[in-house]
């Protein structure tokens, strides 16, 4: 199927994106900033091979660096996935201009450089490729406090993928989004620990279960595939529902209660 590059891949829905691309056929190349996270990514997967390279999503030069190395050990890439991100969780009155800053170079600077980086590889070779980036229910709507930061990193993400989408056309790179809702990670753990939050989450989704890696992972994958050749600068949502702005009842227990949807 060809090369693929994953960020921030050791984990959490990057590793579920690796192990579906690498199912697929693709061999994939892991970008994570340290070193002892790589440590966790496979170096096969069946017949695929996986790599891991270090590098800051925010560093052009590490990021450049990086994907040459890929190539030369893997081949030309096909595929960008950004999925390496960044989230906390602080009241907008409380939230210091440094926090700010290091989830929006994370969450956009990141998914620009390395989109800019992989864009120039597939145009000088002049063959179609994919990109395709983590945005975030937020990106839409939001009703949970703390998030402001994060809220405006994905909405800028989402607009970013359009942008890209309409530049890079016409070389025949397709550029979409997928926005999941909460999901069962590592980065949300401590979260979806407390079982009162858990449910309130739950209780906003549609189909009643929150949303898993690998959901995301088949959504991924599917915009990666080469013959889906007229969707480009889409933002699919991967929440159970939960974007549509219903519930199967609110906190008060109510059947139907319509709520705003949140992740």
């Amino acid at each position: 199927m060809g090369v693929a590059v994953v960020t921030g891949g050791a984990g959490g829905i990057g590793a579920a994106v690796v192990e579906r691309l690498a199912d697929d056929g693709y061999d994939v190349a892991v970008i994570e900033l340290r070193r002892q996270d790589l440590d966790r990514v496979p170096q096969a997967r069946g017949p695929a091979r996986i790599r891991g390279y270090e590098a800051a999503v925010t560093d052009p030069q590490a990021v450049a660096r990086a994907l040459e190395a890929a190539e030369g050990d893997l081949g030309p890439v096909d595929v960008l996935v950004n999925n390496a991100g960044v989230i906390s969780e602080i009241g907008l009155l409380d939230l210091d201009v440094t926090e700010f800053r290091r989830v929006l170079d994370v969450n956009v600077t990141g998914v620009f450089v390395c989109t800019q980086a992989a864009a120039r590889s597939m145009v000088r070779r002049g063959t179609p490729g994919r990109i395709v980036n983590l945005a975030s229910i937020n990106s839409q709507s939001i009703s949970t406090a703390g998030l402001s930061h994060y809220a405006a990193s994905k909405g800028a993400v989402a607009m970013l993928t359009k942008a890209s989408a309409l530049e890079l056309a016409p070389h025949g790179i397709r550029v979409n989004a997928v926005a999941p809702g909460v999901v069962e990670t590592p980065l949300v753990a401590r979260t979806l620990a407390d079982p009162n939050r858990r449910a309130h989450f739950e209780r906003r989704i549609p189909r009643g279960t929150l949303t898993t890696a690998h959901d995301v992972a088949d959504t991924v994958t599917m915009l990666a595939r080469p013959d889906l050749r007229a969707i480009t600068g889409v933002i699919v949502p991967v929440d159970g529902g939960e974007h549509i702005g219903g519930a199967r009842v609110d906190d008060d227990g109510n059947p139907g209660a319509k709520v705003v949807a949140a992740g």
